[in-house]
């Protein structure tokens, strides 16, 4: 499935979905495509999230950050409040990955096991800002209606708080429910 669209007037975006999936695994791909026509301020801009800040049915104790099979950094969750709990982290090396583990399910009617989560990044070419960019992350807290939780938002470098035209992002990601 391809979704496409306009952020303002000044960014296209496309993104094509596709899915496979097993007993116990969901593998999702993301083909994002981002072209920047007119420059564009922004206080916030979210390139891809695991979760959403409004709605997410499992929480995480654990996230950890890596590329090919090597760990770089894992730490506990915080959630809650509706702010970044981390310090922004640069996302280098090939196949970048973020794990969210320990997972359980939100809300005292939900039984059985919450998922285990992550994404990798397969590909990834950005101009952000007018200069070449590579991915950042950083953990979100979250939290509504008594289910506080947190995400992994994939951004821009944290110096970048504008778009100008000319801009672009193409990246593929995979998405991992397990």
């Amino acid at each position: 499935v391809t979704y496409q669209g306009l952020l303002g007037t000044g960014i296209k975006h496309e993104t094509t979905v596709s899915i496979a999936r097993t007993d116990d695994l969901v593998r999702a791909t993301y083909q994002l495509s981002m072209q920047v026509t007119e420059d564009t301020d922004f206080s916030r801009l979210v390139l891809f999230q695991v979760g959403a800040d409004t709605y997410n049915t499992t929480r995480e104790k654990k996230f950890a950050v890596g590329s090919n099979l090597n760990l770089s950094q894992e730490w506990s969750a915080t959630w809650g409040d509706n702010v970044y709990r981390s310090s922004p982290i640069q996302r280098l090396g090939s196949n970048p990955w973020v794990s969210f583990h320990e997972g359980e399910k939100i809300g005292q009617e939900d039984k059985g096991p919450g998922a285990n989560r992550g994404f990798v990044i397969r590909k990834w070419k950005a101009q952000l800002g007018g200069k070449k960019a590579q991915p950042w992350v950083r953990e979100r807290g979250i939290g509504r209606n008594n289910r506080e939780s947190s995400i992994i938002d994939l951004l821009p470098p944290p110096e970048v708080t504008s778009l100008k035209s000319g801009d672009y992002l193409e990246a593929t990601i995979e998405h991992l429910v397990i």
